[in-house]
């Protein structure tokens, strides 16, 4: 009896100092003697998530004449622009429509102000294939199913266009009326790439390559996949914007709050709270670990929706540990076993909330883009963390307090229950 509860208190503390040892290297990083490094997981939690400039832009539409529902048009170009936005990679941007002044509000963090970016995006996204003479238009949007950039067979960057059915018909008539001469395609009047016809071609996609970069691809099809807009788009203007966030300030916070939130674990559930603040740290640490490993990006959003799995795990072990303090406190059965007991009974409770929790997230980030589907994707790995770590980490910790064979009940906060 003694040896198994001097090998508990070994584990214990053993446990404890390797999980404080970690902890401490997620905030500073160490380099090993080996061709890998630890990474510092603060540092790459505020990547990208420094107070920075944001570039912000006002476009006026002057929609067409078969323009009946301005409303629905706003809307959709709205969803244009956000389209571009994300197909270009960026994160927790802003689009909206101020009906004062009649303008769509562009809000790009992260972006140094550049007034010929900003007018870069006052596209309306009209793509067109013209002939040799670049007078006779002889493809347009209906002959488009998606524009993507991509590499050819050498490696050049270029623009890959995938054809409708009937696109592709049309093009391979095209080829066969045009061999030996050059196309033009053209975003919104402007010519991006002139491929020239060496042979019929019955094909579903092409790609063209020459002088274009692979940003200036991905701009282009960013464009150009996103929709059309039905009318003219001036900039009105452009200019640089403070962003009002700061990562390195919400990290610490999250930090001082789950920091609290262990605290306020071992105050109230006393030894059982001691266990379960290892765990939550256990929990955090993986949780963002695998966040960082899977490239999810922890934008804002994703910094709060790690946040919200922590507030979660913490729900989880409240119901768990107030169930053992129940059990310890009236059954009357030895500690172990009212330990085995409330572990049993809140399986269900367990499973239910982080099983709720999942599949509400699941749904959501699938329709969700941008910081939304960065929250939703930090929640999903979170709760199934979180599960793994109760039906493991914390089971074990639990299993090493009872191996303690600590039999005041007060330790396991048993005493009010009582009263």
């Amino acid at each position: 009896m003694k040896n198994t509860r001097t090998k508990n208190i070994i584990a214990f503390v053993a446990i404890f100092f390797v999980v404080a040892f970690f902890t401490v290297i997620s905030f500073t990083g160490m380099p090993l003697w080996t061709p890998f490094e630890l990474v510092d997981l603060y540092g790459e939690l505020i990547t990208g998530n420094e107070l920075n400039d944001s570039m912000c832009a006002l476009y006026k539409i002057e929609y067409n004449d078969d323009v009946e529902d301005k409303e629905a048009a706003i809307a959709e170009t709205i969803e244009i622009y956000e389209k571009r936005l994300i197909s270009l990679g960026l994160k927790d941007f802003s689009v909206s429509y101020q009906s004062n002044d009649d303008v769509i509000i562009v809000s790009m963090p992260g972006i140094v102000h550049d007034a010929d970016i900003a007018e870069s995006f006052a596209s309306e996204g009209l793509v067109e294939i013209y002939a040799p003479d670049e007078k006779e238009v002889i493809m347009t949007a209906k002959d488009f199913d998606s524009f993507y950039a991509g590499y050819d067979a050498s490696y050049n960057p270029g623009i890959v266009i995938e054809f409708t059915e009937e696109g592709a018909a049309n093009f391979k008539e095209i080829t066969k009326k045009y061999v030996g001469k050059t196309l033009h395609l053209k975003l919104d009047g402007v010519t991006i790439a002139s491929p020239s016809i060496t042979n019929v071609m019955d094909v579903e996609h092409i790609l063209l390559s020459g002088s274009l970069s692979f940003t200036d691809a991905a701009t282009y099809c960013a464009f150009m996949d996103s929709g059309l807009i039905n009318g003219e788009v001036t900039m009105v203007s452009s200019y640089s914007q403070q962003s009002t966030y700061n990562g390195a300030a919400i990290v610490r916070a999250m930090a001082i709050g789950f920091a609290v939130i262990c605290l306020a674990f071992i105050i109230i559930y006393r030894m059982p709270g001691v266990m379960t603040a290892i765990s939550l740290v256990v929990n955090m640490l993986l949780t963002v670990l695998l966040l960082i490993v899977s490239r999810i990006s922890m934008s804002y959003a994703g910094i709060i929706g790690v946040a919200t799995a922590m507030i979660i795990a913490a729900v989880i072990n409240v119901i768990y540990l107030e169930k053992v303090r129940e059990e310890v406190a009236v059954s009357g059965r030895p500690i172990k076993t009212s330990v085995d007991v409330a572990f049993k009974k809140t399986i269900y409770p367990v499973l239910g909330t982080a099983g709720t929790i999942f599949v509400l997230s699941l749904v959501s980030v699938t329709f969700a883009n941008g910081g939304l589907a960065d929250f939703c994707s930090a929640v999903i790995v979170g709760s199934v963390i979180t599960a793994i770590i109760h039906f493991t980490v914390n089971k074990l910790m639990m299993n090493i307090l009872c191996g303690m064979q600590i039999s005041n009940k007060k330790m396991f906060a048993a005493k009010r229950v009582e009263d």
